[in-house]
C-alpha cells in the first residue's frame, strides 16, 4: 500500500488495487472519500477505464502545481486538482 499525506486539506490518500484513491481525514482516521477518473477533479482522461486500471503504486503531492498525481501499474500518470479536492470533498 502506498500513501502520501497532503498538508493542504489534512488528508492522507492511499492507493488501492483498481486505481482509485481512497482520502481519509487525518484527524480522525475516517474514510472522506474516494477518487475515480471519473471524477471532475481529474484532470487527466487517458486511459480512464477504471475497470482496466491497475494498482496506484504511488501517490505524489506536488505543491508547486497543486495537483495530486497517482502512477498505476497501467503505465498512466493522473493528475488531481488539489484546489478542487479541498473544496468539494
Amino acid at each position: 500500500m502506498s500513501a502520501v499525506y497532503c498538508l493542504k486539506n489534512n488528508l492522507i490518500y492511499t492507493g488501492a488495487h483498481n486505481g482509485t484513491l481512497i482520502a481519509w481525514n487525518f484527524e480522525t482516521g475516517y474514510s472522506k472519500s474516494q477518487l475515480d477518473t471519473h471524477d471532475e477533479t481529474c484532470t487527466s482522461k487517458a486511459g480512464t477505464h477504471i475497470e482496466e486500471s491497475k494498482s496506484v503504486d504511488q501517490p505524489l503531492i506536488l505543491d508547486v502545481r497543486e495537483k495530486l498525481v497517482s502512477m498505476t501499474a497501467d503505465q498512466y500518470l493522473r493528475f488531481w486538482n488539489l484546489n478542487e479536492l479541498t473544496a468539494t470533498k
